[in-house]
């Protein structure tokens, strides 16, 4: 899972089955005016195969379930 580095309102840039590598960008969090903002990016290469649904997250929320392989 990736997870929201603080409380806020999410900006999700990915959909469901999206295949993300390391290092993208999967959204955004932001107060109410849209400061301070932090992104939540991919820490490794996966495919998007859950996220919340709502808007509102706090600090250390589970936002974007992603699912890797494993090395063959």
């Amino acid at each position: 899972w990736v997870r929201a580095l603080n409380s806020g309102i999410l900006r999700l840039d990915v959909k469901l089955g999206a295949r993300v590598t390391a290092g993208q960008q999967l959204g955004m969090v932001a107060d109410a005016f849209g400061d301070d903002a932090a992104p939540l990016v991919a820490a490794e290469d996966g495919l998007v195969i859950g996220h919340t649904n709502n808007p509102l997250v706090q600090q250390g929320e589970a936002v974007v379930h992603l699912a890797t392989m494993a090395p063959e």
